[in-house]
C-alpha cells in the first residue's frame, strides 16, 4: 500500500476543493443552457448523462493523479464540500453571467438567421424566373432530342411495303 504524508493530504483536500468548485462551475454552466432554452426532456437527459460522465472522468484522473488511483473519503468528501461551497456563495452571480451571455448569443443567432432568412426571400423572386426560363429551355431541348430520336428511329427501322413481303414469299416458296 502507498503512504500518503500529511502534506499530501492537505494539498489533496485543496486540490479535490477546488476540482469540486469546478465541477460545480460546470454544472452551472448546464443549468443557464437548460434555463435560455435547452429545456426539453432529451436535452435535459443528455446533458445530465454529460455532466456525470465529464465529472467521473475528472475525478478519475484526479484520484490516479492524487493518490494513485486509491480512491480515499477525505477526497471525495472534501470534492463534494467544494460543490457545496461554491453552490453556496458564488453560484447565483457567475450562474447570472452565463444565463445573460447563452441568452445574448441566442439573440445573436436568432438576429443572422432571420437575416439570412429575409435574404433568401429577397432571391427567391428571380430565382423563381430563372428557374421558369430553365424549365422551358430544358423542356425545348427534350422535344427537339425526342424528334431527332423518332427520326433516327425511322432510318433504322425503315417501312416494309407489303409488296415487297409477298415478293420474298413466292421465292421462297
Amino acid at each position: 500500500m502507498w503512504e500518503i504524508s500529511v502534506n499530501n493530504q492537505i494539498t489533496a483536500v485543496l486540490y479535490s476543493l477546488i476540482l469540486g468548485a469546478v465541477l460545480a462551475v460546470f454544472y452551472d454552466i448546464i443549468r443557464a443552457l437548460r434555463k435560455s432554452g435547452f429545456d426539453s426532456f432529451i436535452a435535459v437527459f443528455l446533458c445530465d448523462i454529460f455532466f456525470f460522465a465529464v465529472s467521473a472522468v475528472a475525478v478519475f484522473i484526479f484520484l490516479v493523479g492524487v493518490t494513485n488511483g486509491e480512491v480515499r473519503g477525505y477526497v471525495i468528501i472534501s470534492c463534494a464540500a467544494g460543490f457545496i461551497i461554491y453552490r453556496l456563495t458564488v453560484s447565483k452571480a457567475v450562474f447570472y453571467v452565463f444565463y445573460k451571455s447563452f441568452g445574448f448569443l441566442s439573440f445573436v443567432i436568432r438576429w443572422i438567421s432571420s437575416l439570412f432568412y429575409r435574404l433568401l426571400q429577397l432571391c427567391a423572386i428571380p430565382l423563381r424566373s430563372v428557374a421558369k426560363r430553365l424549365k422551358r429551355s430544358v423542356k425545348h431541348i427534350f422535344a427537339a432530342l425526342k424528334k431527332l430520336l423518332k427520326n433516327i428511329r425511322d432510318m433504322l427501322y425503315t417501312v416494309v411495303d407489303k409488296r415487297d413481303l409477298e415478293y420474298d414469299a413466292d421465292e421462297q416458296g
